[in-house]
């Protein structure tokens, strides 16, 4: 059984408190590319004040989160998140779409920000995935990412990280930007 999260909490559902893009590659692509994509996601993020933290699916790709103070309506959320994509595909058109439509895709990795929208989900760290292997979304070090697979943690590879390894995404809320801000700075 899978366990997708909503991006706020119950005490303010639409004031999310994370940012995700969803990387969602075609079959095929080289685990090089998306590692590259998520890495420039963390710069566009970065360039607008907002700290990123990756994560391993479990399935085909990667997903770049940035905590938010949960101040920011959903809307608004949403609406960044969509530019924060455009931008980040625009920056290589050749392998990187926002494109919502497969056929309009081709072989280009999916910069997905429609997880920001009201009551959208990403799949639960550490949630296993209902697939062969049964790998978990697995939060990441930037420093892994060079080496990791999106869907390279198998229970068992996961609880011997875990048995030597803090989580990565533990205290991100201390990061907490401001989508608000972010758009002043977007420019």
């Amino acid at each position: 059984m899978e366990f997708h999260v909503w991006l706020s909490t119950v005490d303010a559902p639409e004031k999310p408190d994370l940012l995700v893009l969803d990387l969602d590659p075609p079959e095929g692509t080289d685990v090089a590319d998306l590692r590259t994509a998520a890495r420039r996601i963390r710069d566009h993020y970065a360039e607008v004040g907002l700290a990123a933290y990756v994560q391993a699916t479990g399935g085909r790709g990667f997903h770049v989160a940035a905590p938010l103070d949960a101040t920011a309506a959903t809307d608004v959320v949403l609406e960044l998140s969509r530019a924060l994509a455009d931008r980040v595909a625009a920056a290589d058109p050749d392998r990187l779409t926002t494109a919502q439509r497969k056929d309009q895709r081709g072989d280009r990795i999916f910069v997905d920000a429609n997880r920001n929208g009201y009551a959208q989900t990403f799949v639960a760290p550490y949630s296993l995935r209902a697939r062969p292997g049964a790998a978990s979304a697995t939060p990441l070090d930037w420093t892994e990412l060079g080496k990791a697979e999106p869907d390279g943690w198998g229970p068992g590879k996961l609880r011997r990280r875990l048995a030597r390894k803090d989580d990565p995404w533990r205290g991100m809320e201390k990061n907490a930007g401001s989508a608000e801000k972010a758009w002043e700075k977007f420019g």
